[in-house]
């Protein structure tokens, strides 16, 4: 174990005295338990004056003690000057006076770097413990255990390496300072301030990425603020995952964000449908929606690599699509595979996962209950997504009730969908900013409708009712088209439109021509 020195008790009270903040507190409550456990150890080389040191990091902790306390500051000198171990050593007794008496300004760069010098060695020592703990599981390991056995020994060993990895990636991210984050917001500081309005700038208004859908995006209020969360809510067979594989295809296709974010990626997590057969629907959604018909029989592989490496990449972004086995795949996993990207220099701006509630949840289901781990698991991934400006898209299952709705009352059945009616646990709409209800319907005349209500906007609350309920026809095979570069085909009445079919029809080019002229 990497061993605590006396120097780092005087760094740590050195910088109590000057920054007694909480994170200065919580930095020093974990050095002083480096020390305890040490001690116990017996790894740790005690004399007085260490004790001494330890002493007053916990008195000066509590006491709420800075140096800007001139009064309270002489009063404890005069204490010190009492204290039966620094009667017997004055060279000691000088170094605190003048750590104590010491008026000179801590510039940020100075705090930062003791900060980092103290998140290093709490670091090392994490590293350490948990390296112990991985040598120990590796040397105890019988090669004639059970199935369930070993399957349990390699989630143990991925745990203990992920737990590493989110620790050091915080202390990471601690010291790029992003510029696109604002932790916090110092309203008695200027430069503080202006940076927290420039993010806020950069985030929710000049990076907000829009959707194919005019309808969609007029509910958004132009587009899906970078940080958000949302979450489409349908029932079974009402295009949970297309609508997912859509919001991938947007993103990448449709925005451009600032050159200040590198790399941007878009990164689709599949628990349901296998990565060649959703690569094949993106392939045809992106045809479809440029070239208005469905894509040639005839075309080779390569022309469709062509076509999609040219289409996906055009505006910058990397998409990638992952296939994940839920069973295997909780937020430690996923955490880890996010940071893999950050360190290969991505900057993760969207998540897609089709769904999260296939995701292995944390606890026991029968002490803990499904809709806490629900909770948990969307309260983490919201949390932790936001903290990297990255979006978060998901869908849900509803229960039979809306089911049932939707049968006994048709018409404009998702305008009747509420938080009720989700399958498993209502935290999903609890924990995430923007909630989308969806269903199929048909009219009248037979004609089949995709439907949407918007039922949050924690963004924005102030959406106008008529804007929160849109619909869009299928176009036949076609299914559901973009019009953001068009005429507006969204409706908020799929009972008083009047069919344009025979407009339509002129819009639309022949296969065959439209690969030729390629």
């Amino acid at each position: 174990m990497s061993q605590l020195t006396v120097e780092n008790l005087i760094d740590s009270l050195y910088l109590v005295l000057r920054r007694n903040n909480e994170e200065v507190r919580n930095l020093i409550s974990e050095i002083l338990s480096i020390y305890d456990k040490q001690r116990q150890k017996q790894s740790f080389i005690s004399n007085d004056n260490t004790e001494l040191y330890v002493y007053l990091l916990r008195d000066v902790c509590v006491s709420g003690l800075s140096i800007e306390d001139k009064s309270g500051r002489d009063a404890y000198i005069l204490k010190l000057r009492n204290n039966k171990v620094l009667s017997k050593d004055p060279d000691t007794y000088s170094s605190l006076k003048r750590i104590f008496l010491d008026e000179t300004p801590m510039d940020e760069d100075t705090y930062r770097f003791y900060i980092d010098k103290l998140n290093f060695i709490i670091s090392v020592n994490i590293i350490d413990t948990k390296t112990r703990q991985l040598f120990s599981k590796v040397m105890n390991v019988q090669t004639t255990q059970s199935p369930e056995e070993q399957t349990q020994f390699l989630r143990d060993i991925s745990e203990i390496c992920t737990s590493i990895l989110q620790h050091n990636q915080k202390v990471l991210e601690r010291k790029q300072q992003d510029d696109h984050l604002a932790r916090i917001a110092d309203f008695g500081n200027a430069e503080s301030l202006t940076k927290a309005m420039t993010v806020y700038k950069d985030i929710a208004v000049k990076n907000r990425l829009v959707t194919g859908l005019q309808g969609m995006n007029r509910a958004l209020n132009g587009g899906f603020p970078l940080g958000s969360s949302i979450v489409i809510n349908a029932s079974t067979f009402s295009g949970k995952s297309l609508m997912l594989l859509k919001l991938a295809r947007w993103i990448v296709t449709l925005n451009n964000v600032d050159r200040s974010f590198v790399n941007p990626t878009c990164i689709f997590y599949s628990l349901e449908n296998e990565t060649p057969q959703n690569v094949k629907k993106l392939f045809e959604e992106m045809w479809i929606s440029e070239n208005r018909c469905l894509p040639p029989t005839d075309m080779t592989d390569t022309q469709i690599v062509d076509y999609c490496m040219h289409k996906f990449n055009e505006n910058g972004w990397k998409l990638v699509i992952q296939r994940r086995v839920g069973s295997e795949f909780g937020f430690n996993e996923f955490v880890a595979d996010f940071e893999n990207y950050k360190r290969a220099g991505y900057t993760p701006m969207a998540v897609v996962i089709d769904y999260v509630n296939m995701m292995r949840k944390e606890g026991n289901i029968e002490t803990v209950g499904n809709h806490l781990q629900i909770r948990q698991l969307y309260t983490n991934l919201c949390n932790f997504l936001k903290s990297n400006n990255c979006c978060f898209i998901t869908a849900h299952q509803l229960n039979r009730k809306a089911t049932e709705i939707a049968r006994m009352n048709p018409v404009g059945a998702v305008k009747k969908f509420t938080v009720d009616m989700l399958a498993d646990a209502i935290d999903p709409q609890r924990e995430v900013d923007i909630v989308f209800y969806q269903h199929k319907e048909t009219d009248a005349q037979g004609n089949s409708w995709l439907t949407w209500k918007l039922d949050k906007n924690r963004y924005d609350p102030t959406v106008p009712e008529k804007d929160k309920y849109f619909a869009y026809k299928f176009e036949g095979p076609l299914g559901i088209m973009d019009d953001i570069d068009g005429k507006d085909k969204s409706t908020d009445n799929i009972y008083s439109v009047v069919s344009d079919d025979e407009d339509d029809e002129d819009d639309i080019t022949p296969v065959a021509n439209v690969f030729n002229t390629k």
